[in-house]
């Protein structure tokens, strides 16, 4: 691992939306074997903006009949924790990674996700 890389992903990075921003754009941890560009914005109907929590997404989730895996809930708070990301970030960060999906009132969760965060 290179200089730029450390000074990357240091201590002493801010989390937030300039972090998620770098992790999008050129993640030097994050493997791009999945990124795809032309992956749509996380549709509204998620309403991933207004939460700053994975409970309370998660509550608003079921009380719309949406069936959310808690292994995504799980994968959401690892990446969260691990990458001091907020809760808006690492999802879109699992979403543009294609690590869960929408199919109708369901959420799919891709069980390969840490690798995005694992060395």
């Amino acid at each position: 691992m290179d200089t730029s890389e450390r000074r990357a992903y240091s201590a002493d990075e801010e989390s937030g939306p300039a972090a998620a921003k770098a992790l999008l754009d050129t993640p030097p941890r994050v493997r791009d074997d999945h990124r795809d560009d032309s992956t749509p914005d996380v549709p509204t109907v998620l309403n991933v903006d207004d939460h700053h929590s994975v409970g309370d997404w998660l509550e608003e989730m079921r009380a719309k009949d949406f069936a959310v895996p808690l292994q995504l809930c799980h994968g959401l708070s690892q990446a969260m924790k691990t990458l001091r990301l907020s809760f808006p970030d690492a999802f879109r960060l699992l979403w543009h990674h294609k690590k869960v999906f929408l199919a109708g009132h369901a959420l799919i969760y891709d069980f390969s996700a840490p690798t995005l965060w694992e060395r």
